[in-house]
């Protein structure tokens, strides 16, 4: 599991490419959004930089050198005039110190559980919870955790690599080093994706959520308790979903948005925005649905 373990920002400065200003612990690399403590961010620009400052768990910044007097003092300092290409280059060393970040141990699946015997499961750093069945042909890779009592049916995939591309080699990915963590009592119906987290951490999805065939949960995200995503829908990075919520079929939900408790987001929909709690929205893009629906009318 993560070890929370940190490291002196200047230890990693030579394979990041930078110049460390201000030295400072961190235990993670991550974008200015990423939900973890103790990070390392990249800014490349003044608006960045004040995105940055309204972000809690951020230890350090890595600037262009002509920003590097706008930083406050309150956070370590590195410069490079690429402070993406830096972070990728630092998250590779991260993620690639054994034990440093997570403490990797032999996987653990519970006797109870029933795995079809063409499944793929990773030798190490699984653990799948007692009466879980998996279904011919999935797989799931290493840094899963997946509760009790869990449907994993055929053709999934769960710890897909993070969607994430890596600046310093075209048509590559940055290493991956989160995972994800699946509740008690969750089904994915056949050939779902469920990408693990980026920079640590884990995706993460909340128990009793029913999730229907094809459906694919980018790197980050967080679904809560109880809730249904229907075929075919696709929720990108850090997408956050509220208790109870629901997520018709064949609904885009771009990088970021939060999903309220119970809202409803209908079938086709388009989301761009927030949604707030115990509403429902629907179309291109998605709009209250009394609102659509009295869009539509205007058109007929």
């Amino acid at each position: 599991m993560f070890t929370h373990r940190r490291i002196l920002l200047s230890e990693l400065a030579d394979v990041a490419g930078m110049t460390v200003l201000r030295d400072v612990e961190i235990a993670f690399a991550g974008k200015i959004p990423t939900a973890l403590d103790c990070r390392v961010v990249p800014v490349s620009s003044a608006v960045h930089l004040d995105a940055a400052e309204a972000h809690g768990g951020i230890a350090a910044m890595i600037v262009p050198a002509a920003l590097a007097d706008d930083v406050p003092a309150t956070y370590g300092l590195a410069v490079s005039e690429e402070p993406v290409a830096a972070l990728t280059r630092l998250q590779a060393s991260l993620s690639a110190q054994e034990d440093f970040q997570w403490q990797s141990f032999s996987s653990r699946i519970d006797p109870s559980a029933h795995i079809d015997p063409s499944a793929r499961i990773a030798t190490r750093d699984v653990v799948i919870g007692a009466g879980t069945c998996v279904g011919p042909n999935a797989v799931i890779r290493p840094r899963s955790i997946v509760g009790t009592h869990c449907k994993i049916d055929a053709g999934c995939v769960v710890g897909a690599d993070a969607f994430e591309a890596d600046v310093t080699h075209p048509g590559g990915l940055v290493q991956a080093s989160g995972g994800v963590e699946i509740g008690d009592h969750v089904t994915l119906q056949p050939n779902c994706v469920v990408g693990r987290a980026t920079f640590g951490g884990f995706t993460k999805i909340g128990a009793g959520t029913l999730i229907d065939a094809g459906v694919s949960i980018s790197h980050d995200c967080v679904i809560g308790a109880e809730v249904t995503i229907c075929a075919n829908a696709s929720l990108s990075g850090r997408v956050v979903a509220g208790q109870g919520a629901y997520v018709g079929p064949s609904a885009s939900i771009s990088n970021g948005v939060v999903l309220g408790d119970k809202c409803v987001v209908s079938i086709g929909s388009v989301v761009t925005k927030a949604v707030a709690p115990n509403t429902r929205v629907t179309g291109n893009f998605a709009l209250p649905h009394a609102k659509w629906l009295a869009l539509i009318r205007k058109f007929r």
